[in-house]
């Protein structure tokens, strides 16, 4: 541990062993960790240095040594801060009877005075070369050197406790100085306080002897302190980054001045550690940059008040109420940025913050630099301010919030008014929720409340009827498994809690996650139920208009041939040739074809074609008259019951058909009573509004007569009502009707400009009722019958007849009557006649329907026009719609059925001529 030890031995001339012993002892017995030993004469200068716990030669110490255990060393000299810091001395005799004793020095940078060297090595000398025995210095008997030495050394002694004392002070103060010091001479580091070394995290007295440099985080900062000292005594350097023993970095404050250490220049530092300042300095500044950074990324405006003052902004504000920097806002009354007839408002939420400490929210307006106003959401909450109250407020711009929330509150409407118009709701079916959402709209199309929640995805199924639930979910089943984005197209039954059913149609998509799984089916119905019904409806009435063409058809060539097998008939029972069974033969001919006669006007009823003569009518009077003789019809195990309301309605029909139709629903209703029951005949006025005739095909809302026929019987199934008033169809055993009993009455009702309809409830009965429209007309009193004119003689007719025997038997009818028949095949032949050669008829007798493209209506203008006095009669076994204007009217109507008696043909024809 020791350094030159044995060259100052030498030095001093004397033997090596004594002294290096001796300062091993001091060493060990004293725990030091760093002391010098120093003597210099001249320019000469021997030291050697060695670690110690501490130096403090003035505190007594034990020197274990040869010279025996318990030896006290005394301070021989102690001097101030500059001077030599402590002597210690002992003098005794070994057992060889050799004097010893030993100097410890502290360190200074001035080294030590002439006096002080003399003294030294005056003591060393003594110490390891001493002159004489021990019985010597009893006896007084000193030295001359030794004599010297003690006078001169009484004025050392003095300075050597002054220079203790100083140095107790100095080190005292050095010890229990509260930041760390270390002095360093040439860069090393010759003292250290505790301090110091807890600052670079090395052992007590560890330091002593280490190089600065190994210290510093960057060289360049020492560089930077030498350069510093080169010019000024004194170096501030705060923020001087250090390293510790264990590599980490620390920030300090130097202060470095230099001084003068054992005659050289060294440097006395003290430290402060600012690690910790520094950390809370740049966290506080990364805290505020933070705070700015936020505030500037704030988009909503951020405006701190004092005294209804601005004091701070931010970059959103600026932009907002549309200036161009902070500094223009900064100082201006607050409230000016308020729309006028809302800074009450706004005072009141800063008044509100302020008193109660707590946070306020509000709706109000504000308006930018130009005064344009716009809607806004104000946060206020109290701040303090450079120690004055104020606050703080958020401003945010919602004007587009709220166009949006209009736009959005719009189209809410729409899509709610668009599915109240379209009857449709939309739903979304959760998978893993297990859930049901239904649209508001939904809810009421089903009879529910929206109230009700969700449903489960079985409370959703059960609502389907069950003849549609495998559908349903195969159908929601494929639109999860599918890979496209696709619709998918259903159309089920469902019911409502009443039990009333609904046909929904619409369509369902897959809705996808972010993963692309799909996690639910969004789907839209809509209540397609009237529509359905009306398809029905539709479909039934194209049927039965088909049927009715094709009846109509049949009926109508059916009428010629029935009218030929009538005429020939009565031309032959009329000849007065027939033998007595001719004339029962020919009598079977008449009843048959009167047979087919209203088998084919029942087959035209049903289609429409049959000729009406409609007069205003009162229903309830007409009923009145036939109720007794339906009740000999219907017999006693029937019982009739009327009801007419008391101011019936007068409607427009041909009493014939009611009656006819009165008649079927009657038979009707006793055949399905075997039993007997109560029959109920009724005539209502009934008003149908546009939404109940939308319910029925070609029905006209307005007020009607109502006819009904009610019965208590075995009613009908629903299987079988679709079909009632298709002709031919029945469900009465074989040879018990024909079919066409509610077919006549719907083809009447149909062309009569109403409807007709039919409820039944197996085991309670069914009711039919013919609706008639109402005329505001009078009755019309009744006319008296014509007497029949049965000759023509003289009367010129132009016949147009497609079929020869139907027109070889009417001219035949009429030249017996003595009229000159013209006959014609079609319209070109008849035309012909007239106008190439030369006919003037008298009555133009003409079939409606002709072929070669002009039917009868069209000759009749045709002829009317270069003979405008033409009396004109038409024959048809039905009409067509396009005629109905032209062919309409009472007994004077000139339309004559097919098939007609011989009488009929005059009739017509005579009534015509006399106008």
């Amino acid at each position: 541990m020791f350094r030159s030890v044995r060259a100052f031995s030498e030095w001093q001339g004397a033997p090596h062993r004594p002294l290096e012993e001796a300062l091993s002892i001091l060493v060990d017995g004293l725990h030091l960790e760093a002391a010098s030993l120093i003597l210099r004469k001249g320019d000469r200068q021997s030291s050697f240095q060695f670690p110690a716990d501490t130096i403090a030669p003035s505190v007594p110490v034990r020197l274990m040594d040869t010279l025996g255990e318990g030896a006290e060393w005394q301070p021989l000299l102690v001097a101030d801060q500059s001077s030599l810091l402590g002597i210690g001395r002992k003098e005794g005799s070994a057992d060889d009877g050799t004097e010893t004793g030993l100097l410890l020095l502290g360190t200074r940078a001035n080294g030590l005075s002439e006096a002080e060297l003399l003294f030294l090595e005056t003591v060393f000398q003594g110490f390891l070369h001493h002159s004489g025995p021990s019985s010597d210095r009893e006896a007084g008997r000193l030295d001359p050197a030794r004599e010297a030495l003690h006078c001169n050394i009484t004025e050392l002694v003095e300075a050597r406790q002054l220079a203790e004392a100083n140095e107790a002070l100095f080190r005292e103060l050095l010890v229990s100085a509260p930041v760390p010091m270390t002095l360093t001479l040439q860069d090393e580091i010759v003292y250290a306080n505790a301090l110091a070394h807890k600052l670079l995290g090395v052992p007590d007295g560890e330091l002593i002897g280490r190089q600065s440099l190994d210290f510093y985080w960057n060289r360049e900062d020492r560089k930077k302190l030498l350069s510093v000292l080169l010019k000024d005594s004194e170096c501030d350097m705060p923020g001087l980054e250090i390293r510790t023993a264990d590599g980490r970095k620390k920030t300090t404050h130097l202060i470095c001045r230099k001084t003068m250490y054992q005659g050289q220049i060294a440097n006395f530092a003290s430290f402060m550690d600012i690690s910790d300042f520094i950390r809370t300095k740049r966290a506080l500044e990364q805290s505020e940059k933070q705070n700015r950074d936020l505030v500037s990324l704030i988009p909503d405006a951020l405006v701190v008040q004092v005294k209804g003052r601005i004091v701070f902004l931010n970059e959103s504000a600026v932009r907002m109420f549309g200036w161009e920097a902070e500094a223009d806002l900064i100082g201006r009354d607050s409230l000016a940025l308020a729309y006028p007839e809302d800074r009450d408002r706004v005072l009141q939420l800063r008044l509100s913050a302020l008193a109660g400490k707590n946070a306020q929210l509000g709706n109000t307006r504000h308006v930018d630099r130009y005064g344009k106003m716009f809607d806004t959401e104000m946060f206020v909450r109290p701040v303090e301010w450079d120690g004055e109250a104020g606050t703080m407020s958020i401003i945010r711009d919602v004007s587009d919030r709220h166009s949006f929330e209009a736009e959005l509150m719009r189209r809410e409407r729409e899509m709610s008014l668009a599915q109240e118009i379209g009857n449709f709701g939309h739903w979304r079916a959760h998978i893993d929720q297990g859930e049901v959402y239904w649209s508001e709209k939904l809810y009421r199309i089903h009879g529910r409340e929206p109230e009700e929640g969700p449903l489960t995805l079985d409370q959703g199924l059960a609502i389907v009827a069950e003849k549609d639930r495998a559908m349903m979910k195969e159908t929601v089943v494929r639109a999860l498994e599918t890979g496209e984005e696709q619709d998918f197209e259903i159309e089920v039954m469902t019911r409502r809690p009443d039990g009333n059913p609904i046909v929904m149609a619409g369509s369902i998509r897959p809705e996808r996650d972010e993963l692309g799984r799909a996690v639910a089916v969004f789907g839209v119905s809509q209540d397609v139920t009237d529509r359905r019904q009306l398809e029905e409806k539709l479909r039934q009435s194209q049927k039965m208009e088909a049927v009715g063409q094709l009846t109509g058809g049949v009926a109508h060539d059916f009428n010629n041939l029935l009218a030929v097998i009538r005429g020939n008939a009565e031309l032959l029972e009329g000849a007065g040739t027939a033998g007595e069974a001719e004339q029962a033969r020919l009598a079977a001919i008449l009843r048959a074809t009167d047979r087919g006669e209203r088998l084919t006007r029942s087959m035209l009823a049903f289609s429409r074609k049959q000729q009406l003569q409609p007069v205003v009518t009162r229903l309830d009077r007409q009923v009145q008259d036939l109720i007794g003789m339906l009740g000999r019809l219907l017999g006693e195990q029937v019982e009739i019951r009327s009801r007419f309301d008391s101011g019936l309605w007068s409607c427009v029909a041909d009493p014939g058909q009611v009656e006819n139709a009165l008649l079927n629903l009657v038979l009707n209703a006793r055949d399905a009573m075997p039993g007997g029951g109560i029959l109920t005949i009724s005539a209502e006025n009934s008003s149908l509004s546009p939404r109940e005739a939308s319910e029925f095909t070609d029905v006209k809302a307005g007020k009607y007569v109502r006819l009904s026929v009610r019965d208590t019987g075995a009613g009908i199934s629903e299987d079988i009502l679709e079909h009632v008033f298709e002709p031919f169809f029945t469900t009465k055993e074989t040879g018990r009707g024909t079919g066409l009993g509610l077919s006549m009455v719907y083809g009447f009702a149909k062309q009569s400009g109403g409807h007709v309809t039919i409820r039944s409830v197996p085991a309670e009965g069914t009711v039919v009722s013919i609706y008639l429209p109402e005329t505001g007309s009078e009755l019309l009193p009744e006319s008296r019958p014509r007497d029949v004119v049965s000759d023509l003689d003289g009367i010129r007719v132009l016949l147009v007849e497609d079929d020869e025997d139907l027109r070889e038997l009417t001219a035949h009818l009429l030249k017996k009557s003595g009229a000159t028949v013209f006959e014609a095949n079609a319209g070109a032949a008849a035309l012909h006649l007239v106008q190439e050669k030369g006919l003037v008829p008298d009555v133009l007798l003409s079939d409606v329907i002709l072929p070669g493209g002009m039917n009868g209506p069209a000759i009749a203008d045709e002829l009317c026009r270069g003979q405008p006095g033409l009396k004109v009669v038409f024959m048809s076994g039905y009409t067509e719609d396009a005629f109905a204007d032209a062919l309409k009217g009472g007994a004077d109507s000139p339309l004559l059925n097919k098939p007609f008696h011989h009488a009929q043909l005059v009739e017509r024809i005579r009534s015509v001529l006399q106008g």
